[in-house]
C-alpha cells in the first residue's frame, strides 16, 4: 500500500462493481477513494472530495499515488 500510511478501510461497496475506501492519507481524511468494475472487468478510480476541495497541486499528487498503487503496486502484487 502507501508506505507508513494506514491501510484503508471500505466505508461503501456493492456486491459487484463499486467499492469506496476511506482516506489512506492522514493529511487528507475527508478524501475517499471510489473503484468502480464494469461487467468487462473495467476498472475506473474516482477520488471524492467534500468542500473544500483540495487545490489543483494537492490533487494532482492524490492522483499521482492512485495511479501508482492501481498500476505498479497491484499489477506487481498480482504478477500481471
Amino acid at each position: 500500500m502507501f508506505e507508513g500510511q494506514p491501510l484503508p478501510r471500505i466505508v461503501e461497496s456493492s456486491e459487484f462493481d463499486r467499492v469506496v475506501w476511506s482516506s489512506p492519507w492522514p493529511s487528507h481524511p475527508d478524501v475517499l477513494l471510489q473503484f468502480d468494475l464494469t461487467p468487462e472487468t473495467r476498472l475506473r478510480w474516482t477520488l471524492l472530495a467534500h468542500p473544500p476541495v483540495p487545490d489543483p497541486q494537492t490533487v494532482e499528487w492524490l492522483r499521482d499515488q492512485v495511479s501508482h498503487l492501481v498500476n505498479i503496486d497491484l499489477r506487481n502484487a498480482t504478477g500481471y
